[in-house]
């Protein structure tokens, strides 16, 4: 009896079929989504969103789409950083493949440590194009002369509001820059969530990722096709959108067509991952005794003045303020009034172990 490969998720029945027929010959920017009608449904790479019920099928079309990705790409040309906290096993295989960036993550705050890593490679590209008088990862790929090759970034998250619910501010802060800058510097977003509310859907992030794919739902509420006011997403089994079968790779066509590496070296070890939010810490803390030091010695507290010194925002300059404040080095703020300076500068180095 002959093995397929794959198989094609029809809502009424199970089909089999040679898989590789629908992953050859993909264009380099193009991803597999399923099929109908025999034909392949691709996309272009770009922020996705995906949208359904536990057990719809979003981690199948997840692994379809990554399927495609690294099918017939070098490993130093694409890079993935998958995030699943659910601990799917379809996942698994991934693990042993060079296109990995780190290790598969499995905890909310490892992701968190992940999405800062993104946000500061997203501002060393951006420094790098302008150095280069450029402004897209298209025009940087055209450079016969460049210095660095950079690889195409892709984030996955498979059901983000894992992450959302346990570091709400931390993760829209750098979601919504990651979305909002990345795709014109080669760093793409793919998110995944079963609850398509207005709460954990929030309108900025709805406003960015104008691809989504909505799987059908149980229960035909407003909130779960309130997104549906684009004609550029994918819908399953809807009529007015592009409508396809989910495509499933079995183990056997992995095996046959991705060669496992016990060893390689991780763009992102997770060792370096598990230090960056320390890293991130004696940042701040190096930045909190320097503008405390400014704040002793020249007897100032004025928030406006601080901005400009050390070109800080608004938001930012407030938090250092009131930390100042919780370590006594500063009074509390009285209506209108500045604070008071509390201490001298041998108190301020003790209090930071200078």
């Amino acid at each position: 009896m002959k093995k397929y490969l794959a198989w094609k998720l029809n809502a009424s029945k199970k089909e089999s079929f040679q898989s590789n027929y629908y992953l050859r010959n993909l264009p380099n920017d193009s991803l597999l989504l399923g099929e109908c009608e025999e034909k392949r449904i691709t996309t272009s790479l770009k922020n996705l969103m995906i949208i359904g019920e536990v057990g719809s099928g979003k981690t199948t079309l997840i692994q379809t789409i990554l399927t495609s990705l690294f099918y017939g790409r070098f490993s130093k040309e694409f890079q993935v950083i998958l995030i699943d906290v659910k601990k799917d096993d379809l996942y698994q295989f991934f693990q042993a493949l060079p296109h990995l960036a780190c290790p598969i993550l499995n905890e909310a705050k490892l992701a968190i440590d992940a999405l800062l890593w993104l946000n500061d490679e997203m501002k060393r590209r951006r420094k790098l194009f302008s150095s280069l008088n450029i402004q897209h990862f298209k025009e940087y790929q055209t450079l016969e002369d460049s210095s660095e090759k950079l690889p195409i970034l892709l984030l996955v998250i498979d059901e983000y509001l894992d992450i959302l619910d346990l570091y709400p501010n931390a993760f829209k802060k750098t979601i919504i820059r990651l979305i909002q800058f990345g795709e014109s510097l080669g760093i793409y977003t793919i998110l995944s969530t079963c609850i398509p509310t207005k709460e954990s859907l929030f309108e900025t992030l709805k406003a960015r990722i104008p691809n989504r794919i909505i799987f059908k739902s149980n229960s035909n509420t407003e909130s779960s096709f309130s997104f549906l006011e684009r004609k550029d997403l994918y819908y399953l089994e809807g009529k007015a959108f592009k409508h396809f079968y989910s495509i499933r790779f079995e183990e056997n066509f992995m095996k046959k067509h991705f060669k496992a590496i016990d060893e390689f070296s991780y763009l992102i070890p997770i060792e370096s991952l598990k230090q960056y939010e320390g890293d991130k810490r004696e940042q701040y803390e190096d930045l909190l005794y320097r503008v405390g030091y400014f704040c002793v010695k020249n007897n100032c507290v004025n928030t406006s003045t601080i901005q400009l010194v050390f070109t800080l925002g608004f938001a930012k300059t407030n938090k250092i303020m009131e930390n100042l404040e919780q370590r006594t080095i500063l009074s509390s703020k009285d209506g209108l009034k500045e604070r008071n300076i509390l201490v001298d500068i041998k108190t301020l180095q003790k209090i930071f172990h200078k």
